[in-house]
């Protein structure tokens, strides 16, 4: 991953989801998130950084865990409804008529 993707990404997030009044972004120490050109683009943006101690991967396990919950979540709740749309599709497209 390059310190370029993740600049875009995240004034790509920016953009489509509106820009809130603060903002905290948590990372790793990897080089893209710890160099100058993505700390610079955290201070334009007004963006508080905030970064996992260095060599300790478990900083982010309650957000790694977090995340992967409402991700679990997210795609059940899609598969459901999905399942649900195709279980109650008539077959080849024709008209169900009401029982009765």
């Amino acid at each position: 991953m390059t310190a370029q993707l993740v600049a875009d990404a995240l004034v790509m997030a920016l953009w489509r989801r509106g820009r809130p009044r603060t903002m905290l972004h948590h990372s790793d120490r990897c080089s893209q998130y710890s160099g100058e050109q993505f700390q610079r683009l955290l201070a334009e943006l007004g963006v508080t950084c905030s970064m996992s101690r260095s060599g300790n991967f478990w900083d982010n396990a309650a957000m790694e865990s977090c995340f992967s919950s409402l991700k679990t979540a997210r795609i059940g709740a899609a598969d459901a409804g999905m399942a649900h749309a195709i279980n109650n599709s008539p077959p080849n497209g024709a008209r169900r008529e009401p029982c009765g």
